[in-house]
């Protein structure tokens, strides 16, 4: 992919071919088993990190923060785990994306404000922010561990000394917007290199949705509430998808 945009090559010779592989691995595994959330124990384990046990970054051996650490390393993990939000979705991130100003705090996942429009009335975007579908806008209420952990004073904090966004420690790629460092580091280095974890895919960050979506204890697996939360498309019918109003907070 590189060289094909670096004008090296002409085409890509493994197009294709990768995902056929992966494919036929899993052929015989049920759509909820081709990647599963993270087992106990494996949470466990992540969790356990020192950044995580500490609350914040580790320290060296002079008792200053490590200066390799980034605020992503802790708090990604966490809000992929209590938000159900995709890498990019939380990567990409701004301050004013977390509404703390209202009695249910939450995570606004959008693209579009209204502060935005052009001349005509329509909404404009940011360059650098993108969803996978148009489903994906919506407002997922801050869980309150995530409370106590203390997101809310980090997002002051951040605004006070003049930030933009919740993660400024992370650069925006054209191809994979501000999700490609968190997601090579999440999956290579910390789960692959320094956990041990097989990298057959099907151990990512994405798979810490899956533990969210299973912690939701819906008795009815696809009801709106969820698919709300989730991003997906809201109903079974027509009626159901265009007519209905959002579930409020």
């Amino acid at each position: 992919a590189w060289g094909i945009e670096a004008r090296l090559l002409t085409h890509h010779p493994m197009q294709g071919q990768l995902k056929q592989v992966r494919r036929l691995q899993r052929q015989d595994l049920r759509d909820n088993e081709q990647r599963p959330g993270l087992r106990p124990e494996v949470l466990q384990s992540v969790f356990s990190a020192a950044w995580f046990a500490e609350g914040g970054p580790p320290l060296n051996l002079g008792g200053r923060p490590s200066l390799h650490f980034r605020p992503f390393y802790y708090w990604i993990p966490l809000l992929a785990l209590y938000s159900g939000g995709r890498a990019n979705e939380l990567a990409q991130l701004y301050l004013d994306d977390i509404d703390d100003a209202c009695e249910v705090p939450s995570i606004c996942i959008q693209i579009t404000r209204d502060d935005q429009m052009d001349e005509d009335g329509q909404c404009g975007t940011r360059d650098d922010q993108s969803l996978k579908t148009r489903n994906a806008r919506r407002e997922v209420p801050i869980h309150p561990r995530l409370i106590e952990l203390g997101l809310l004073e980090y997002v002051t904090a951040l605004r006070a000394a003049g930030r933009d966004r919740l993660f400024e420690e992370l650069r925006f790629d054209d191809r994979r917007g501000y999700a490609k460092d968190v997601v090579k580091w999440f999956n290579e280095r910390f789960l692959g290199g320094q956990l041990g974890l097989a990298r057959d895919g099907t151990q990512t960050l994405h798979s810490l949705r899956h533990n969210f979506t299973t912690a939701l204890r819906d008795p009815t697996p696809n009801s709106r509430i969820k698919r709300q939360l989730l991003g997906h498309e809201r109903g079974d019918h027509l009626a159901d998808q265009r007519y209905r109003d959002e579930v409020s907070r």
